[in-house]
Parts: C-alpha cells; sequence; structure tokens
C-alpha cells in the first residue's frame, strides 16, 4: 500500500443492494463515512444502522477502492460495496388487516 493510499480516509461510501440473482434492488451514497471502519466482505450489514432509509440486512459479497483526489490535491478514497439482500418479506406478508 502506498504512503498516499494509506494516509486517504475513506470519505464515502457507495453501496448497491443486491437479490440473490445478482439483480440490482437498490443504491446508496453515504457521502459522510470519516472514521468509520468499511465492512469486510462476508459481513453482515444492517443498513438501517447506517442511515435508516431502508431496512435492507444482508452480506457484504464485494468491495472495491477507488483513490480521488480534491482540487486542492488531498487524496480520497470511496468504497463500493456490493451487499446481497437477505429474503425480504413480500408486502401483502407485511400488511396489517382486520379481517373486516
Amino acid at each position: 500500500m502506498s504512503a498516499e493510499t494509506a494516509e486517504a480516509a475513506v470519505c464515502g461510501v457507495w453501496i448497491e443492494f443486491l437479490d440473490g440473482r445478482g439483480n440490482l434492488l437498490d443504491q446508496h451514497v453515504i457521502d459522510e463515512w470519516h472514521g468509520r471502519p468499511v465492512p469486510q466482505r462476508g459481513d453482515h450489514f444492517h443498513m438501517s444502522d447506517v442511515v435508516g432509509v431502508r431496512r435492507y440486512r444482508g452480506l457484504v459479497i464485494a468491495r472495491h477502492f477507488d483513490l480521488q483526489y480534491t482540487s486542492e490535491g488531498a487524496p480520497r478514497m470511496w468504497v463500493r460495496l456490493l451487499v446481497r439482500v437477505a429474503k425480504m418479506p413480500t408486502p401483502a406478508a407485511v400488511a396489517q388487516f382486520s379481517p373486516n
């Protein structure tokens, strides 16, 4: 690992949520990731723990790093995570209707 890469803190994460067949379900960008550990491949990931937008749970199947530079020349590390989503309940199973 080069010195530049080592000093570049992860500044943002781009997350792609995939179903069991590899189809894209959703994407989310978190641009304020400073100081947080990046999930490893094989880690369980729960989206509501991060931002609370949607409640995706799954397994990190891949991660990719991209080193970019600001206009001032400071290094910034972006991470792309691929997360295989655990089986989600269908909307009909979630809906709670009265028997009336």
